[in-house]
């Protein structure tokens, strides 16, 4: 169609620093942020007219959350024609909030069709899509994370099973130490590290 697809979180504008307002870094970023007027970040489709590089259009697909970050699809379907994404996700509607829980989006529909909320302490990180080696369906897989319990100040391994997340994990690790929130990660099928004595220990304090 000559048309460029892409996805991908905007907001409708950047900002790059803490305003010199918010007493940032002798107060913590969160107890001073306007959470009623501040940046809200969403999953938007944008069009481009290949031929022409004209613009076509933006629409968001994430409508029903305030804010969003940390999109992920299943690596089979990365810069191809997908269904499903899968994104972090306020527990709010209306109100700016901290990304906390776990939305997946019909990209076809151009909405979210399930959301996953966790208690008001817990924060989930970026997740990564880890595919079934048996079965069929693009959402045939597994979405991993870390979960921190602000409340008691510690840290799980969490899997949902990509068809069904507001059912909530569906196995839950609890780590020997806290995992600081916003971690990054991915997932590489096949790939086992070697076992040195420094990974070995690394595992062990888990």
């Amino acid at each position: 169609e000559n048309t460029l697809v892409a996805d991908m979180i905007l907001a409708d504008s950047m900002m790059m620093s803490a305003p010199k307002d918010t007493g940032y870094p002798e107060q913590p970023i969160w107890e001073t942020f306007d959470f009623d007027n501040g940046l809200k970040y969403q999953l938007r489709r944008v069009r481009v007219d290949l031929a022409t590089g004209s613009f076509l259009s933006m629409k968001s697909m994430t409508d029903g959350i305030a804010n969003c970050e940390f999109p992920v699809v299943n690596p089979n379907v990365v810069g191809k024609d997908y269904h499903y994404a899968y994104i972090g996700s306020s527990n709010t509607v209306h109100r700016n909030g901290v990304v906390q829980g776990l939305a997946k989006v019909d990209v076809k529909k151009e909405k979210v069709v399930e959301q996953w909320r966790p208690r008001q302490h817990e924060f989930l990180g970026e997740v990564a899509f880890c595919p079934r080696t048996s079965g069929v369906g693009e959402d045939n897989g597994y979405l991993v994370g870390y979960l921190l319990n602000g409340k008691a100040k510690s840290s799980e391994l969490v899997f949902f099973d990509a068809k069904a997340i507001n059912s909530g994990p569906i196995s839950r690790t609890k780590l020997n130490y806290m995992v600081n929130f916003s971690l990054h990660g991915t997932f590489v099928p096949g790939f086992t590290p070697e076992m040195t004595s420094e990974v070995v220990s690394a595992f062990q304090n888990l």
